[in-house]
C-alpha cells in the first residue's frame, strides 16, 4: 500500500512521534488499542508498532485523545 502524505509543507503538530520521538510533520498515526501512542509516518510506514494494532490517519492534531 502507498500512501502519500501530502500535506502542506511545514504542518507541524503538537504530539511527537512516541518511536523515533520526532515532531511530526504531515499526518499524524494514532493507535486505536494504546492510548497516546502516535506516530510519523515514517515509522508508520516501517510496521515497527505491529500491523495487528489498527491506525487512525489525522490531518491535523486537532482530534480527540
Amino acid at each position: 500500500m502507498h500512501v502519500f502524505d501530502n500535506i502542506q509543507c511545514g504542518a507541524f503538530h503538537l504530539p511527537s512521534c512516541n518511536d523515533c520521538e520526532g515532531g511530526i510533520t504531515g499526518f499524524i498515526w494514532r493507535c486505536t488499542l494504546c492510548f497516546g501512542l502516535s506516530l510519523c509516518t515514517s515509522c508508520y510506514m516501517s510496521d515497527l508498532h505491529g500491523t495487528s494494532h489498527p491506525f487512525i490517519r489525522y490531518e491535523t492534531h486537532l482530534y480527540n485523545g
